[in-house]
């Protein structure tokens, strides 16, 4: 409610500054000299206005102060309005436009309360069965009121049309209409000022403002609408039976005066015309060219005025600069902060990982040192049993039962021993384990380095062959997905605009770039494929028999397979070869044409 209030009021300000602004613009020299004190009377007003925005740029404003300032502000203007707006016709119309767009202002701030007093009481007040009435009746009286409201807006829209019109053709209103203007003027503030009113009290009731929790109590739509009735006393001084009854018949009598002065504003022969005068400044310039004056001391402070705006251009430029400079630099540092970021998120997850990597080896060597203790303690009672033997072997007893028992203690010896066996396994996988742990650094980015380049153990032929198949697969699949995934390049980029050919664009958006990058794509999935077909002929030249790899044991591939053959015999004349000059490596393509040629003959 404070809010269209203070923008009831704020409208008001506005309206008398463009008073002011068209008086000073068609007032006499005189008049004009008379506006220097009013100046600085206006400077609080502006210094609180000011103070206002920025509030509302920090979203700080207090809207109830702001009501009591602009009060006084519009007091203030009101007393200036008094002493220095004119009294002729044309400040006639200035003021029938001000009370129009006022008109206009209250019923859209009316609207905008009783809309506002609907949704808090839609949300405070539940619609029980027997409320249904009650609230079905509200509802429709609210709308019913805001439809009207907008209504009167309009038709106040179409007059503020109407006297546009007439001021830029120097015509107004004649001024036996004023009454009427400033009755429905003063129509329209006093329902602005009863729907707040309505509503403060409908707040203070549905929120109990200012009452203890322990008197609180949940109000009710009988509650309500006593409260409505005793504001409409209190503002209107009107006594009702229904809600917004006695608004509501306002607004028809007002929609009735609005409608005759429309047709009225719509009547060019109501109108009179005023003579628009000249600026005072324009007057006071031709004055001053009849008579050429020119004043030694007017041109020396235009003359430093020009010099003081240039340097202060100059200042406002530099900066600018400055200031971009500083955004760059904004920028930059931003930057840097990211990846100075994201070097600590990488630098905290490696050393987590360094610690993990710590805690296991810590774990391993804690096992292998277990392992190491129960071997040697096994160990012991290995001996200890050995040596129970042979003092029983020594004493050699021959009894049934001394045989049954070394029977027994040979059994429980070879489950030791195979016990042990197995303890000397796990003992030589932890060992191996902990040594390729402490030998390879999984967490750096060389590590695939230290790697040995060939597996020392040898991959069965069945395994082989599924692994040969297998990639041979993600081969074609690799194929596929570049036929699929890449774009033909759009050569309507290779002759970019004027204006494309100046903005900038990453390499990465360049023909050139997508052209290499396919290219790079392609050669990679060739030389894959050269690869896996070399490995495929190399598998496919061992023969079958030696391929099974007989009990399934390890498999040795060939790498290549050469043919024994028989070079023909050639002259020797001491030890030097006859018909020979140079050795010459030939590709495998030109074999056949070479053993042709020089007579080879295989064996």
């Amino acid at each position: 409610m404070a809010a269209c209030d203070m923008c009831d009021k704020l409208t008001w300000v506005a309206a008398m500054c463009d008073r002011f602004v068209n008086c000073i613009g068609s007032c006499s020299v005189d008049q004009f000299k008379r506006f220097q004190g009013a100046l600085i009377e206006l400077d609080p007003v502006e210094r609180a206005l000011n103070g206002w925005i920025e509030g509302l740029r920090r979203d700080e404003l207090n809207e109830k102060h702001c009501v009591a300032e602009l009060q006084r502000t519009m007091a203030l203007m009101s007393h200036l309005g008094e002493i220095h707006l004119k009294s002729d016709l044309e400040g006639f119309a200035s003021d029938l436009h001000m009370r129009v767009l006022l008109i206009q202002t209250y019923m859209e701030s009316a609207a905008s309360a009783v809309t506002l007093i609907r949704v808090a009481v839609h949300k405070k007040l539940p619609v029980n069965p027997e409320d249904e009435e009650a609230a079905a009746n509200f509802n429709k009286k609210a709308d019913a009121l805001v439809s009207h409201s907008r209504s009167v807006k309009v038709v106040a829209g179409k007059i503020l049309r109407a006297l546009d019109d007439f001021r830029q053709r120097n015509l107004s209103i004649t001024m036996d209409k004023k009454s009427e203007f400033e009755a429905c003027e003063e129509a329209t503030q006093k329902l602005a000022v009863y729907t707040r009113a309505v509503g403060e009290d409908v707040y203070a009731l549905l929120f109990n403002e200012g009452a203890d929790d322990s008197s609180r109590k949940e109000p009710t739509w009988l509650d309500l609408q006593t409260t409505m009735f005793a504001t409409t006393e209190r503002v209107l001084s009107m006594s009702e039976s229904d809600m917004f009854g006695s608004a509501m018949k306002d607004l028809k009598n007002l929609t009735n005066s609005l409608m005759e002065l429309a047709s009225a504003a719509s009547d060019i022969d109501m109108t009179a015309e005023f003579e628009k005068a000249l600026a005072p400044w324009i007057i006071r310039a031709q004055e001053l060219k009849s008579t050429k004056v020119v004043n030694v001391d007017v041109e020396d402070k235009l003359r430093r005025l020009k010099d003081d705006l240039l340097e202060r251009a100059t200042q406002i430029r530099l900066r600018d600069k400055t200031l971009e400079e500083y955004a760059v630099k904004i920028e930059l540092l931003e930057s840097r902060m990211r990846n100075v970021t994201k070097q600590s998120e990488r630098i905290e997850e490696l050393e987590k990982q360094v610690s993990e990597g710590t805690a296991k080896e810590k774990e391993f060597a804690e096992a292998i040192e277990n392992l190491n203790e129960e071997l040697q303690s096994m160990e012991a009672v290995v001996l200890k049993w050995k040596k129970a033997a042979e003092d029983k072997r020594a004493v050699g007893e021959t009894d049934r039962a001394g045989q049954e028992r070394a029977v027994a203690t040979a059994r429980e010896v070879g489950g030791l021993k195979k016990e042990i066996t197995a303890l000397k396994g796990a003992v030589g996988f932890f060992r191996e384990e902990n040594a390729r742990i402490r030998r390879d650094d999984l967490l750096a980015a060389d590590s695939w380095l230290l790697k040995p380049l060939v597996d020392p153990k040898r991959k069965k032929m069945a395994e082989y062959e599924a692994e040969l198949a297998k990639e041979g697969r993600e081969v074609i699949a690799e194929l596929c997905n570049l036929v699929l995934e890449e774009r033909v390049v759009d050569l309507n980029k290779l002759c970019p605009t004027d204006s494309e050919r100046m903005k900038w664009k990453p390499a990465r958006e360049t023909p050139r770039w997508t052209c290499a990058r396919q290219q790079e794509r392609y050669e990679a999935v060739k030389a894959w494929k050269q690869d896996l077909l070399g490995r495929v002929e190399r598998h496919l030249a061992v023969p079958k028999s030696k391929r099974r790899g007989g009990d399934g044991g390890e498999v040795r591939l060939p790498s290549a397979r050469i043919k024994m053959v028989g070079l023909p015999s050639w002259g020797f004349v001491g030890k030097e070869l006859l018909g020979t000059e140079e050795v010459v490596i030939r590709e495998s393509e030109g074999w056949e044409e070479l053993q042709g040629r020089v007579g080879v003959i295989e064996a």
